[in-house]
């Protein structure tokens, strides 16, 4: 019996991912995607996007076609992605910066407070 693309590509990612000795959890965070669609993939569910495709193979550092086929002789020799940080709201900014001035911080620090402190603070 002949397999589909998606029940191909299940068995490759496990198969991959378990050879990385990454979990599922782990793998979802390097492709950027939650554990439960990389859980669903694993078990052929749902159609994967070329972008998700994309981002998998970079993860494992294989080349995309190796999702798709039983060779992993192609590597990409591109480091896993970094986690980015999270963006601070304007608040958090200001919250670090107060944090900042209080330990001590040089005058540079209180001028961007300044400037940030205005821009929460105008006057009315």
């Amino acid at each position: 019996m002949r397999l589909g693309a998606r029940q191909v590509l299940a068995a490759r990612l496990k198969e991959l991912r378990t050879q990385a000795g990454l979990s599922q959890e782990e793998l979802a965070g390097h492709a950027r995607v939650s554990r439960a669609y990389l859980s669903d993939l694993e078990r052929a569910l749902p159609e994967a996007g070329i972008d998700v495709l994309l981002r998998l193979a970079r993860a494992l550092s294989v080349s995309p076609g190796a999702l798709l086929d039983g060779a992993v002789s192609n590597p990409v020799s591109r480091p896993m992605p970094r986690r980015r940080k999270p963006r601070l709201s304007p608040a958090e900014r200001l919250g670090r910066q107060v944090s900042r001035l209080a330990e001590g911080a040089d005058d540079a620090a209180l001028r961007r407070f300044a400037v940030v402190a205005k821009a929460f603070f105008p006057k009315r």
